[in-house]
């Protein structure tokens, strides 16, 4: 029930089984490599990183707490990795492991579940899946200017999202269980020939701006 650090000058630590830290405990890796191999990796507490590389695979990955990226490499598994809390990565998709830590997606999917204190202040952050999964009229809050970037899906499927851009450069799929009065801008920027936009239900769910800004192609309306 103890607090985590992993501060290796050299080498790394490899789960050989599962691992859920407590809630009210840190894990926090300074130094060294941090694995969970093929297992299950459950943070409740917060979760800190100044250095190191954090690598996870395919199994499951929570991060219940608040995510804090300040240095390192954090390579996000395969499939979902889940947020409970604040996303923090000030240097944001401009950071290297040398500049504020580099958040690697591996073609993985994001979900932010339920849960108050949402935000993200990760400035240009670029996932490859995002999820916003929340609970009825729980926000998600972007700092204010900032911009995050989504390359592929874009679920919104419970809850809001204020304040921020979000660069969607692929599909949007707006579930029916989405909150109205979402005021983030959602802006159109792909490559891809079309992007879809579905909204099926839920019309009037977005109050914020939304721009279409592609070099070429569209945005079609799937609803």
């Amino acid at each position: 029930d103890g607090a985590i650090t992993i501060d290796k000058a050299s080498g790394s630590v490899l789960l050989a089984s599962g691992l859920t830290t407590d809630v009210s405990r840190t894990f926090t890796l300074t130094r060294g490599t941090f694995d969970t191999g093929n297992f299950a990796f459950s943070s409740l507490g917060a979760f800190t990183q100044t250095s190191g590389t954090f690598t996870s695979g395919s199994s499951s990955l929570n991060i219940d707490g608040t995510f804090t990226l300040s240095g390192g490499t954090f390579n996000a598994n395969t499939g979902t990795t889940t947020i409970g809390g604040a996303w923090t990565h000030t240097a944001g998709g401009a950071g290297t492991s040398g500049s504020g830590g580099a958040f690697v997606h591996n073609n993985g999917t994001i979900t932010f579940d339920s849960g108050s204190g949402k935000s993200i202040d990760a400035p240009g952050e670029i996932f490859y899946k995002l999820t916003v999964g929340m609970t009825s009229n729980q926000i998600l809050t972007i700092t204010t200017g900032q911009t995050i970037v989504v390359e592929n899906l874009l679920t919104l499927a419970d809850g809001l999202v204020n304040t921020g851009t979000i660069d969607a450069k692929g599909d949007v799929t707006m579930t029916a269980n989405f909150d109205a009065a979402s005021t983030a801008t959602l802006h159109f920027t792909g490559t891809t020939v079309t992007q879809t936009f579905t909204l099926t239900g839920v019309e009037a769910s977005w109050d914020g701006a939304i721009t279409i800004d592609k070099a070429s192609g569209s945005v079609l309306l799937a609803s």
